[in-house]
């Protein structure tokens, strides 16, 4: 499972965040069921914390925020969630919170705020935006790559996945070392073809 916690975020030295008007997710319609699209309500929540100015305070009880939709569909730019325009603001939500992605699209956007604090939230993806695996040949002549997926991640022949109009980024790296291996390009692809086995050709 892929999880990023934001701990601390955009965070001052010497800041003093001053007692404000204080928002709760769950005043703005947010369910934190897992099941429940929360995307609507967290935007309405962020949104009025920004609009209440400086030293508001978000709380975001212990839940599962699950994202369904999207806040911002520009092109290359979609994001499920935008927090934006905070000044003097503390969002913290309780311990085991998580922002649940629905879809291939960037997640969390923090944007054009400042001296704000985000505490305790962990952002997934369900299903996973990405997958990895084991690279078994290299066809210079055809300019091909095989590979064989990993147990648990998902095939790039997943509906939506791979293929116009989305173009995937393949990197590569060290099989002992969490490490990208630099001399190799980036490589752009929007097609895989099935080997069969959970074999997949990347042209």
């Amino acid at each position: 499972m892929l999880i990023k916690t934001i701990a601390s975020g955009l965070t001052v030295t010497g800041l003093s965040l001053c007692a404000g008007e204080v928002f709760n997710a769950k005043d703005f319609g947010a369910k934190g069921d897992g099941v429940t699209d929360d995307r609507p309500a967290m935007t309405r929540l962020f949104d009025a914390a920004a609009a209440a100015g400086p030293g508001a305070k978000v709380i975001i009880p212990k839940g599962v925020y699950r994202m369904k939709t999207l806040q911002e569909t520009r092109k290359r730019y979609e994001t499920h969630i935008v927090a934006k325009g905070l000044n003097n603001v503390v969002i913290e939500a309780e311990p085991g919170t998580i922002f649940l992605m629905n879809q291939r699209a960037n997640g969390f956007s923090i944007s054009n705020c400042d001296n704000s604090v985000f505490k305790n939230i962990a952002v997934d993806f369900d299903p996973l935006p990405f997958t990895q695996g084991k690279v078994l040949a290299f066809d210079r002549e055809k300019n091909t790559i095989d590979v064989v997926i990993d147990n648990g991640y998902p095939s790039p022949l997943v509906k939506g996945f791979i293929g116009k109009p989305a173009r995937n980024r393949i990197n590569f790296y060290y099989p002992d070392a969490k490490r990208r291996i630099r001399s190799i390009p980036i490589n752009w692809v929007d097609k895989a073809f099935d080997l069969g086995n959970g074999k997949i050709r990347l042209p």
